[in-house]
């Protein structure tokens, strides 16, 4: 079997069958406090906040939680940590949502694209988390 390991600054939340939306950007752009709305207000469970463990097996790469201590716990900065009871242990990423403030870097484009899925990206800039939730779901389909 062919196993490619990597390690994201990134989160990972899931819907109830699995897949996976592996959330990037920039430190303090959003990606925990966009998690912590997701599993709130949508049925997603989280897999992981802050360091995503990226696994590609054959053709799918699986996401899980690096350090099983933060299970459940999510770091809101300003806020410190949350604590949330739907959680998953892994999930297969499908999409990589790329969170952005105004302009996107070419560095985290080029890092999404290594995982061959789909992207969306999302400019957070003045815009509320349901805002970006259904901007989110328009480009889901």
């Amino acid at each position: 079997m062919n196993k490619k390991l990597e390690y994201w600054h990134a989160n990972l939340v899931a819907n109830m069958n699995k897949l996976g939306l592996l959330i990037i950007g920039e430190s303090n752009i959003g990606k925990s406090s966009f998690s912590h709305y997701l599993v709130t207000n949508y049925g997603f469970s989280l897999v992981a906040d802050d360091l995503v463990v990226v696994e590609k097996i054959e053709t799918i790469w699986l996401g899980s939680l690096y350090n099983r201590a933060y299970q459940g716990k999510l770091h809101i900065h300003d806020k410190g940590f949350c604590i949330v009871k739907q959680t998953q242990a892994s999930a297969y990423i499908t999409h990589v949502v790329y969170l952005y403030e105004k302009q996107q870097l070419e560095t985290y484009i080029k890092r999404a694209n290594l995982l061959a899925c789909d992207v969306i990206d999302i400019d957070v800039y003045k815009k509320s988390w349901q805002m970006c939730y259904q901007e989110l779901q328009n480009l889901l389909g």
